[in-house]
């Protein structure tokens, strides 16, 4: 990615930005942060596990991605405007209604903007039957073109939240590195429950509509009031004179 940015920069001082998965296990995205002037995500819902169950999902992947930049705002660059083709199955989208609450759920979570992949369905290839504004059926009539449209005249009447950022009080660590550790321990080598557990812990708070920010060992916990500890398996001594200092500060107040 930095070489890529490199070939950029060559010809541009535009901003640049890559899109990550939400919550991949595959890679680092703190990292990628810090050389990137935004960050960008990739968020597929599956409402078929339940709207309040999505919703708070949605929630935990924009507080992460909005935290990888201390805060600023990103954008959604892809989500699905109709079925979702992954793998051998294509996931419908219950309703119109869902993929409303979807585009303000991402604004308001901190994201600037929400794109879809994609425009138009390809004739072929694995995502044939991905879902798109304009299906094979090839007309503006269908339910989820009008759905879209709807949603974009939405997104114009929120114009002046473009930029903003929203301060949290409270933040739950979320921190890869930590994630691939506990990953090899026994006797499982693949889900260890961790991304559950910081589920539990955003849910918790989501339920009593407490703002929260998801951050990584490294950010600052200086900001905030509470600093929920998620598993912390991997233990050096930056971390350890942290979580001293902030408890410290915490008692002299």
């Amino acid at each position: 990615m930095k070489e890529e940015i490199k070939a950029v920069r060559r010809y541009s001082n535009k901003p640049v930005t890559t899109n990550g998965m939400c919550t991949y296990p595959g890679l680092n995205y703190a990292k990628f942060a810090k050389e990137l002037d935004f960050f960008s995500q990739d968020i597929y819902p599956e409402w078929h596990n339940g709207t309040k169950n999505t919703a708070q999902m949605l929630g935990l992947a924009c507080d992460y991605t909005r935290s990888l930049k201390n805060g600023k705002p990103f954008i959604v660059m892809e989500s699905a405007p109709g079925a979702v083709c992954s793998g051998v199955n294509f996931r419908k989208v219950k309703s119109g209604q869902h993929q409303i609450l979807e585009a303000i759920k991402y604004i308001s979570h901190g994201a600037d903007s929400t794109m879809y992949f994609q425009w138009r369905k390809g004739r072929g290839a694995s995502e044939k039957f991905h879902g798109a504004i304009v299906d094979h059926y090839g007309k503006s009539d269908t339910r989820v073109f009008k759905t879209i449209s709807e949603i974009g005249e939405i997104l114009k009447k929120l114009d002046g939240v473009v930029g903003s950022e929203i301060n949290s009080e409270v933040a739950i660590t979320f921190d890869t590195e930590n994630w691939w550790a506990l990953g090899m321990l026994p006797p499982s080598t693949h889900d260890n429950g961790y991304l559950d557990t910081v589920s539990a812990y955003y849910n918790a708070f989501a339920d009593k509509n407490i703002q929260t920010d998801v951050i990584g060992y490294d950010e600052d916990f200086s900001k905030y009031k509470l600093v929920i500890l998620t598993a912390p398996y991997l233990m050096n001594q930056q971390l350890a004179d942290k979580i001293k200092d902030y408890v410290k500060k915490g008692i002299s107040s």
